[in-house]
């Protein structure tokens, strides 16, 4: 499970979801969409939060010039690759902060991603989750 930490810049609710827009310590923004609960969502604008999103829902590209429903994309560095038969786990620094991608070994040889490549990485809004520290 990846972990960032930021503050909430704002809260759009349109039942049954909720939208987050978060900046990040590290500089960069995320968005979150959760469904939305009776009662509203109990963090509000300003709030110091941790996003996560699992290893599973980070997508790699090692270049890429186009067009995307996912508007927030972060730039990393492989720090470690883990090779597996079918699954590879791919390490990234992002600002300081590990950041773990787990993808086909046959996508991850076809990208050539090796230690110390810059790689681009992005995670669908649907796939974060929002917690309070």
């Amino acid at each position: 499970m990846n972990k960032l930490s930021g503050t909430i810049d704002s809260i759009t609710v349109g039942a049954p979801y909720a939208s987050f827009e978060i900046s990040l310590v590290k500089g960069d923004s995320i968005s979150a969409i959760a469904p939305f609960f009776a009662g509203g969502p109990h963090i509000k604008q300003g709030d110091a939060v941790d996003v996560f999103f699992d290893e599973f829902d980070v997508i790699l590209a090692k270049s890429f010039s186009g067009e995307t429903t996912v508007k927030r994309q972060f730039m990393g560095v492989v720090k470690r690759v883990e090779k597996g038969e079918a699954v590879t786990r791919v390490v990234l620094d992002y600002k300081g902060t590990l950041v773990g991608a787990l993808v086909r070994t046959s996508s991850w040889k076809s990208l050539g991603l090796g230690v110390g490549d810059d790689v681009l990485w992005l995670v669908k809004a649907t796939d974060v989750t929002v917690g309070t520290m």
